[in-house]
């Protein structure tokens, strides 16, 4: 008898665990998620990217995010990255969803994103002593001067060290790329873009770019008003064997690191007659010859 009621009561017990075990977890499984998320950085600069990392409880299966004044505006990643491109305070939305429900966390002035203080500093090229004027354009320092590292095959317009002076010297792409200071390199294709973008677009960042007046471009300097201190000047370029030295004065080509094809290189263009910024590969590694800025690693 006792037997008896001794396994009835273990059996009673057991069954009441496994109710409450299957119990706690439908009441688990039966509520909706909480959302919530962090960043990697909530006070930015333009041209910078912030990584949002969702937080949220009780295991959401979509996530949908937008973001003001962010690229890519919206988002279904659990944890996207977001560029800024322009200054300002922004609000961030996180929408989250499971079988059982919804919910979203907002967050207004959330994202603080600042312009650059463009500023002018020096770089002391330590193999030579040359010192070079620098320009902070967005989020990247560059050399405010044309490099003028006598290495390799690189040469002076006209052969004329005094050209040096004033316009660098001019390279090959392929010296181009190992002719930079430590700590310094080439620039990329999508670096000049940047660039571009944040001065105002190709029709107008010409203009910021080119040094004003005559003295370094035949008339007419179309817009040229240096605004950026960038100081592009009319150095020309160099095709042995075709056209020899021509252009100087008349327009500037910047080689880039960034290879369109096996032969061609992207370039950036500037000249007397337009106020524009051209990126183009109409330009092959050989036989070219192009200034060089370099842009802080």
């Amino acid at each position: 008898m006792e037997k008896n009621l001794l396994v009835k009561v273990l059996l009673v017990t057991v069954g009441v665990f496994l109710f409450s075990c299957c119990n706690n977890k439908v009441e688990q499984e039966a509520f909706p998620p909480i959302a919530d998320f962090s960043v990697s950085n909530d006070q930015i600069y333009v041209w910078e990217k912030v990584t949002f990392f969702d937080a949220s409880d009780n295991e959401p299966i979509e996530w949908e995010w937008f973001f003001e004044g962010g690229d890519p505006e919206v988002s279904v990643d659990r944890e996207p990255e977001v560029l800024y491109k322009e200054a300002g305070i922004y609000r961030v939305k996180l929408t989250v969803k499971n079988e059982n429900g919804e919910s979203e966390k907002e967050l207004e002035s959330f994202i603080k994103v600042s312009e650059y203080q463009n500023y002018f500093g020096t770089l002391t090229d330590p193999r030579d002593g040359q010192e070079y004027k620098i320009v902070k354009i967005g989020n990247v320092d560059i050399m405010a001067e044309n490099l003028s590292y006598l290495t390799g095959d690189a040469v002076y317009y006209d052969n004329d060290p005094a050209n040096g002076e004033k316009y660098g010297l001019l390279y090959k792409w392929e010296t181009a790329l190992e002719a930079c200071p430590a700590g310094w390199r080439l620039p990329t294709k999508n670096e000049y873009s940047m660039i571009r973008e944040y001065l105002g677009g190709e029709n107008v960042v010409g203009g910021k770019l080119k040094m004003s007046g005559t003295e370094f471009w035949m008339s007419p300097n179309k817009n040229g008003t240096n605004e950026t201190g960038f100081s592009a000047v009319g150095a020309g370029g160099y095709f042995p064997g075709h056209l020899e030295f021509f252009g100087m004065h008349e327009f500037t080509s910047f080689w880039t690191q960034t290879e369109a094809t096996d032969e061609l290189v992207w370039c950036v263009e500037l000249a007397r007659t337009s106020g524009m910024m051209y990126i183009s590969n109409n330009y092959g590694k050989e036989p070219s010859y192009f200034s060089v800025r370099c842009i802080k690693d």
